[in-house]
């Protein structure tokens, strides 16, 4: 059982125009259902990563 899905923001989960690609969206929407922990990992300050949290 999956319990924790951790994703790299840049050059992993954001694409090369920095968007989170719709079927990114489902599949993180659907694990989040099935009670999977999200963590997005970056070098990112927290300003740079909030846009994308709120998807």
């Amino acid at each position: 059982m999956i319990k924790l899905l951790a994703l790299d923001m840049d050059g992993t989960l954001l694409n090369e125009a920095k968007e989170i690609p719709q079927a990114h969206i489902d599949a993180i929407h659907k694990a989040i259902e099935k009670g999977v922990k999200l963590v997005l990992c970056t070098g990112r300050p927290l300003f740079g990563v909030l846009p994308y949290y709120k998807n």
